[in-house]
């Protein structure tokens, strides 16, 4: 897993956030993937134009799609990049199931790279959040709504029945 130039060398970025960059390099180096995983994606989720960061993820990830969003935006991130985009090339080919039809991929790359640097694809992490959250929100409204709707189906039930009357439905005082 030895670098091309350029990878590993130190970042104008915040000083912690260099450590565990650097933590996450090491982890990296030294077989724990699982531990680099962890630290490099704080590091791309705090600086998504990390080039270094996307490079080790690339390294440590395993899945194919994984694989292919890192060498993306390393390509998105510095265009001149010849590594990341022969890489990327090679995985496109060698999966082309993965890949987005060609003619999609060249607009999709025209669009990309000119776009600002700060807007480069987040990692999962937050949208997966984001879902979570608004389909918790969406089950208490379904739950609620129902709970209504039953409660007036046995209202109208009672009254068809005549068991309620509506003077029965006044507030008490």
């Amino acid at each position: 897993m030895t670098p091309p130039t350029g990878y590993g060398d130190s970042l104008a970025i915040p000083n912690q956030l260099q450590q565990v960059l650097q933590q996450g390099i090491d982890a990296a180096k030294a077989g724990d993937v699982e531990q680099a995983r962890f630290l490099l994606l704080d590091v791309v989720e705090q600086d998504q134009t990390n080039e270094t960061a996307w490079y080790w993820l690339y390294q440590v990830f395993d899945r194919v799609d994984d694989k292919r969003v890192c060498l993306e935006n390393l390509v998105i991130i510095n265009p001149q990049n010849r590594w990341a985009k022969q890489k990327l090339l090679e995985h496109l080919t060698a999966y082309p199931s993965t890949g987005v039809p060609r003619q999609q991929q060249a607009k999709a790359k025209r669009k990309k790279s000119s776009q600002k640097q700060a807007e480069v694809v987040q990692t999962s992490r937050r949208p997966v959040t984001l879902k979570l959250i608004i389909a918790f929100w969406l089950g208490i409204s379904i739950i609620l709504l129902s709970g209504g709707i039953i409660s007036a189906g046995e209202w109208l039930a009672l009254a068809l029945s005549g068991r309620i009357e509506l003077t029965d439905l006044t507030l008490i005082q």
